[in-house]
């Protein structure tokens, strides 16, 4: 047997729970990039809803908006007015962004 064999024997012992510890920490850090790809898409998902239903959705919540609250039509419609300021501005923005190809038209 070559003299140097037991100690090779004990450096790949220490090699090989190294690349355990490195590969649980692998494990460990996949589950938080899933994690957030989960949220991503559901983000993804409820956009893609919202962009196809955007009629029904303004139609409901403007229904709900003269059930619920009828006292507090001024302030309703202050933020109203501001909320679609925001939106044309944020629409005008979106074009350009598109137009210099920040985002996938």
């Amino acid at each position: 047997m070559h003299p140097r064999l037991p100690s090779l024997f004990e450096e790949r012992g220490f090699i090989r729970a190294r690349i355990a510890a490195q590969r649980k920490m692998l494990v460990g850090q996949g589950e938080v990039v899933g994690r957030l790809c989960a949220v991503g898409d559901a983000v993804y998902t409820v956009t893609r809803w919202v962009r196809a239903h955007w009629l029904d959705l303004g139609l409901v919540s403007c229904a709900a908006v003269l059930i619920l609250r009828p006292k507090h039509f001024p302030y309703l419609f202050r933020w109203g007015r501001r909320a679609f300021g925001l939106w044309r501005i944020g629409k005008k923005l979106f074009s350009r962004f598109v137009i210099l190809r920040f985002f996938p038209g």
